[in-house]
């Protein structure tokens, strides 16, 4: 019978990896099926990462080759900015990798989404670097499913314009995996100039990151900001949503999807969800 797990990160930065029963073969489960399945929290798999101290924050989680990837933010040693961190832990609490994903000294890194796509997992944050009026850029690191890092170091996410790149603020990053192919979506949201608000942005990466076609912009609305835009995968291609917040009323949350074989987002505007209800707000 083969053990099904689900990944469940609580207070503070332990996680607990809850035992889920098997299903009796090896076809995946269904949503479903796996929100049915009753799950016990596998004991000792509370932990904290081997060698680390002081704060640990903003815990993001995937699975892949047989084991839970957590990527986290730490506090630089002798500092006051934070680093990405990641820990590959198996099904049993075990350690299997650490590495520090990004220490480049004088960056604060954000929270770090990741996301699996054929032999590769892909983090993706944001840094505040320091260098006003343009001091949020958004990098990546890809690693092999072994926990090897690709490459020698991360890399800036440089999107375009327009048809040529685009300088500025990026932030508030998503990534998820490509229905198309082995590589991924990035999702974020940039300063415009013309409208003079953040908007959201969706650029497709091969494997390791690499930006791959022109960047799409699913919507650009004058007194409209978009906020934290998540990704997903999906049989029909990427799901992308995020909010829509006026310089009035209330918050609308939006999606739009990348379909797959496609390079155009579809709805176009993005469609209100029907979560959005009048006086809704994203707190």
């Amino acid at each position: 019978m083969r053990a099904l797990y689900r990944l469940v990160p609580v207070a503070s930065f332990a996680f607990a990896l809850p035992a889920c029963g098997g299903d009796g073969d090896d076809a995946a489960p269904t949503v479903d099926a796996m929100q049915a399945i009753p799950c016990t929290p596998v004991a000792g798999a509370t932990f904290e990462p081997a060698g680390t101290d002081g704060t640990k924050v903003n815990v993001h989680a995937a699975f892949a080759n047989g084991a839970a990837w957590l990527t986290y933010n730490q506090v630089e040693p002798g500092g006051s900015n934070l680093d990405v961190a990641m820990v590959r832990v198996g099904c049993d609490g075990a350690t299997l990798s650490q590495d520090l994903v990004t220490a480049r000294t004088g960056n604060n890194d954000t929270a770090a989404p990741l996301a699996t796509s054929g032999e590769r997992v892909l983090v993706a944050w944001a840094a505040d670097t320091g260098a006003t009026p343009d001091n949020l850029d958004m990098f990546s690191r890809a690693y092999a499913l072994d926990g090897t890092p690709i490459g020698s170091d991360d890399a800036q996410l440089v999107t375009t314009l327009d048809g040529s790149p685009a300088s500025g603020n990026d932030w508030m990053p998503g990534v998820a995996a490509d229905s198309d192919d082995d590589g991924f979506v990035v999702v974020g949201t940039r300063a415009r100039d013309d409208i003079e608000r953040f908007a959201t942005f969706v650029q497709r990466t091969d494997g390791d990151g690499a930006p791959v076609g022109a960047t799409l912009d699913p919507s650009v609305v004058a007194m409209f900001n978009h906020n934290f835009p998540v990704a997903a995968a999906t049989t029909a291609g990427t799901l992308v949503a995020y909010i829509l917040t006026p310089d009035v009323e209330a918050d609308t949350l939006v999606w739009t999807m990348l379909g797959a074989g496609s390079d155009t987002l579809a709805p176009s505007p993005p469609a209100a969800s029907t979560m959005s209800e009048p006086g809704c707000r994203k707190r």
